[in-house]
């Protein structure tokens, strides 16, 4: 009996509950179509195996990217649900290199007279 749990849990529970997982994951855009809102990406599916996608939608109403839209050999974070891809954002490749530098402080925060009273920033 034990051995018959264990059979439908491997073939048919687990392959389930695998298809509904969203996945999250970076893609490189191999042709873009701006009129149809659609691209073809190249990118490594849930499974693991490398997968090419036709027809994939961008998402481009997006509230925190304004007039964003991919171009050939752009890398996109993409979201992957059952057999449905979406291009969700561009992706930051390099962040530490590229945009890291750019968060640092423009002028001194700290007064430079002592008759300041602490706590306020100039």
């Amino acid at each position: 009996m034990n051995m018959l749990k264990q059979k439908l849990k491997d073939s048919i529970l687990l392959p389930a509950s695998e298809s509904r997982r969203e996945v999250s994951t970076i893609a490189k855009v191999t042709s873009i179509n701006e009129r149809n809102n659609t691209c073809s990406i190249n990118y490594i599916n849930k499974q693991g195996y490398k997968s090419n996608k036709i027809n994939v939608y961008v998402k481009i109403y997006n509230k925190n990217i304004l007039d964003w839209f991919p171009k050939i050999n752009d890398y996109v974070n993409i979201i992957e649900r059952s057999d449905t891809v979406i291009i969700d954002s561009p992706c930051e490749v390099g962040y530490d290199t590229s945009i890291r530098p750019m968060n640092s402080l423009r002028q001194d925060i700290y007064p430079s007279s002592s008759s300041i009273i602490g706590g306020i920033i100039l």
